[in-house]
């Protein structure tokens, strides 16, 4: 079976990951060892690269220099809050990139029998995969609006940062609600998971082992639970103000993603 890991960055996506590659399926070839915080998302190099290379040109980078640089990384990926222009992506023929799909589940599947991969950037460009995988099935992992805000410093007054709130905010709601669609569709199994709740019990570990088929070894640390609830408070009134500007608004996603969890099979957008 094929595991596709959807998700907004620093969503859990890469704790999720590493469950199921600790558990015999193959998730990508990186070293367990080096840590989250020493540059190790546990993506799959051939699929990441090749979500890049769809992103390409379908992305709009901050206008400010200083807004959230990635070390090491260059172009337009240079930012991990850069905007996507949907409908350019959504008009995308992508034959190349389509031949390549072929070629890396060719592989993967002649060299695995279990395998997948995680890659936030896999919210938008799931429709292109969509056409090229055989069996599959999807994971979903979401993080409340309060962590996001605090994990990428936007929370409270004092590291208050407009384009990045927005950004921030645009791109949660965006990588959500395209995932969502993906599950709502009905064509593959699915199933939603919330970071909290995974980091706070066993109920959604649980849940995930079910949904696999194996029972899959616990890599949790508490120690990477992040998160300032309070700080987040006092940036809501103006997050929402913002809100009423993007395409998917955040609190509408997130109810539907509670619910979509909630009922174990996504419900359809009203």
């Amino acid at each position: 079976m094929i595991y596709v890991v959807l998700g907004m960055h620093k969503s859990g996506t890469t704790l999720v990951t590493r469950f199921l590659d600790e558990s015999g399926i193959s998730m990508g070839d990186f070293d367990p060892r080096v840590g989250y915080d020493q540059g190790n998302k546990c993506e799959r190099a051939e699929t990441h690269d090749l979500n890049r290379d769809l992103l390409a040109d379908c992305l709009l980078r901050p206008l400010r220099p200083s807004m959230r640089r990635e070390p090491g990384v260059e172009g337009p990926f240079q930012h991990s809050l850069s905007l996507v222009r949907l409908g350019k992506l959504r008009r995308k023929s992508a034959d190349a990139e389509r031949e390549r799909m072929r070629r890396i589940i060719a592989d993967c599947s002649a060299r695995h029998e279990d395998w997948g991969f995680k890659d936030p950037r896999t919210c938008l460009t799931y429709p292109f995969w969509e056409r090229e995988l055989p069996a599959h099935k999807l994971i979903l992992v979401y993080r409340s609006l309060s962590q996001l805000l605090d994990r990428y410093h936007v929370s409270g007054w004092r590291s208050l940062n407009l384009p990045r709130l927005y950004r921030t905010l645009s791109s949660w709601s965006t990588y959500n609600a395209l995932a969502l669609e993906a599950l709502e569709r009905g064509a593959v199994p699915g199933i939603v998971i919330r970071f909290e709740e995974l980091m706070n019990g066993d109920g959604e570990l649980e849940r995930l082992s079910r949904f696999v088929g194996r029972d899959l070894v616990d890599v949790r640390d508490p120690r990477l639970f992040r998160n300032d609830a309070e700080a987040e408070r006092q940036t809501r009134g103006l997050a929402r103000l913002v809100s009423l500007t993007l395409p998917y608004h955040p609190e509408t996603v997130f109810r539907r993603l509670e619910a979509a969890r909630a009922r174990g099979v996504p419900a359809k957008a009203s």
